[in-house]
């Protein structure tokens, strides 16, 4: 019997999966459904898992935003204990810790699928070709723990770090290439310029 090879151009044949990820999801009350920001709901089960084949800027980006979800979440658990006061600034806070870490296990499992290694590189940002600065990295949680101005000094500080990742997420948006980092990159900018127009009310 003779064999016939399939060869399919660029050498990768890879399943593109849609995953819909919100930064303003809110946790529902219980585990195996989410809120979306609309109010409408979604089983955690429905959302597909993903396939191998992502490229280096895929990687870079995983790499930048994880430890800057975990810089908001350090902000916002900072501003909360500090004694944040607007309810609109304590939803968006808790919007933050809630989601934001949700978001972060997604894509160290991203990160773990496509490049069989859970560990993130520090020079990430630089391959983006973004300084800490442009990432809205120079903020200090220490710092609202000793505010006289919580509210002002968290819409202010966490303005300057959603830029940062409108930023990338916007680069994402044009330069990834794999659907799920792109859909993700969306909800960032929707959601964040959201809160973004929420807190400058309150910046000091």
């Amino acid at each position: 019997m003779r064999k016939q090879s399939i060869v399919v151009a660029g050498g990768v044949l890879a399943a593109v999966v849609t995953v819909v990820v919100a930064t303003t999801v809110f946790m529902g009350s219980g585990d195996d459904q989410m809120t979306m920001g609309d109010g409408q709901t979604m089983a955690v089960s429905d959302m597909p898992e993903s396939s191998a084949g992502a490229g280096p800027f895929d990687q870079a980006f995983i790499d930048a935003m994880v430890p800057h979800h975990r810089s908001a979440i350090a902000m916002a658990n900072a501003a909360l204990e500090a004694g944040l006061q607007a309810p609109e600034l304590r939803t968006i806070a808790q919007a933050i810790v809630d989601t934001q870490q949700g978001e972060i296990d997604r894509m160290i499992d991203w990160r773990q699928q496509w490049y069989s290694s859970a560990e993130l590189d520090p020079a990430a940002g630089a391959a983006l070709g973004m300084s800490m600065d442009e990432m809205g990295m120079g903020g200090d949680p220490e710092m609202l723990m000793h505010s006289n101005n919580v509210d002002a000094d968290f819409a202010s500080m966490m303005i300057v770090h959603h830029e940062g990742a409108i930023a990338m997420a916007q680069m994402a948006s044009e330069r990834a290439e794999r659907q799920e980092i792109t859909t993700l990159a969306q909800a960032i900018i929707t959601a964040q310029q959201n809160e973004i127009t929420t807190m400058k009310r309150f910046a000091g």
